[in-house]
């Protein structure tokens, strides 16, 4: 018999280069906006890769607490 665990899912949270929230980010998707971009957080100029997903004003006491 196959074992089966119930999961709750209780909320939807997201933060990524294009989008903070799940409606930010869904609408940069229907917009088609990626949030990949030339580096500007750290000099990457001696790296092969120049470009990430920065998320761009982001303060993690936003989000995370000490």
């Amino acid at each position: 018999m196959i074992e089966r665990n119930r999961v709750v899912v209780t909320g939807m949270g997201l933060l990524a280069a294009n989008g903070k929230s799940v409606d930010e980010f869904w609408q940069s998707l229907l917009e088609g906006r990626s949030g990949i971009r030339a580096i500007t957080l750290f000099d990457a100029s001696d790296l092969k890769c120049q470009i990430a997903g920065e998320v761009p004003n982001f303060d993690p006491t936003d989000y995370f607490s000490a």
